[in-house]
């Protein structure tokens, strides 16, 4: 079990509990499990709960509070976290989502490989054979982000972002891969595209994924 490092008022009605100074799985695990439990519990008071990458942040109701929310967010810290097991991850099946590969090289993948020393299939295998724990949502709704890619295929952000890159466009950034939910500027090297909703408006909640779920890249073959 993971013991926040601080827990600070970010606004009159926020306050984050940090597991962790740099973003490791462990951290990013106690954020997303002590989100899931204060969830569970409802407490009054408490509108929303939002795991990052090594903290996680409560929104609060003021008025329905007896004490300060940095008091409360204490409160729940001694009275969630013995529940937390420290290696938490969710338990359920991957969710599978489909890729069409950028072969052609319109965008980055053929250029991420050859920066990699792999060949395009190569590199295309390596990503595929890792399964990929969604850690937190963010920059844009419903835009995941995921970790870790192997280390072989790592690649730094673009130079220079895009002014325009597609809805579906599969990214990565250093360690950490991701989905674009919608169409944005961005500066994720982009190794291919996937049909799969991330954010539907329409429904409750919007975003597809959550926190804590696991995802595994299956190929669209042409």
């Amino acid at each position: 079990m993971i013991r926040p490092t601080r827990i600070y008022q970010i606004s009159e009605s926020a306050v984050t509990i940090e597991f962790a100074a740099d973003a490791t799985p462990e951290a990013n695990s106690s954020a997303i499990e002590f989100t899931r439990k204060v969830d569970e519990l409802a407490p009054a008071g408490v509108v929303e709960t939002v795991p990052a990458h090594s903290s996680a942040t409560i929104f609060f109701d003021t008025r329905a509070l007896g004490t300060t929310p940095v008091g409360r967010v204490e409160q729940l810290v001694d009275q969630v976290l013995p529940s937390i097991r420290t290696a938490g991850r969710s338990s359920s099946d991957p969710i599978e989502i489909a890729v069409k590969f950028d072969r052609g090289g319109t965008y980055d993948l053929e250029s991420s490989a050859s920066d990699a020393g792999l060949s395009v299939d190569e590199f295309v295998s390596i990503f595929l054979a890792g399964s990929y724990v969604v850690r937190m949502l963010g920059f844009l709704p419903g835009f995941v982000y995921l970790g870790e890619v192997d280390a072989r295929i790592a690649m730094p952000r673009l130079s220079t972002p895009r002014r325009v890159v597609p809805r579906g466009a599969v990214g990565i950034a250093d360690r950490q891969t991701g989905i674009y939910s919608m169409e944005s500027p961005g500066g994720w090297r982009v190794i291919g595209i996937t049909e799969f909703t991330l954010f539907d408006p329409e429904s409750f909640p919007p975003p597809r994924l959550e926190p804590g779920a696991i995802i595994r890249f299956v190929e669209i073959k042409e």
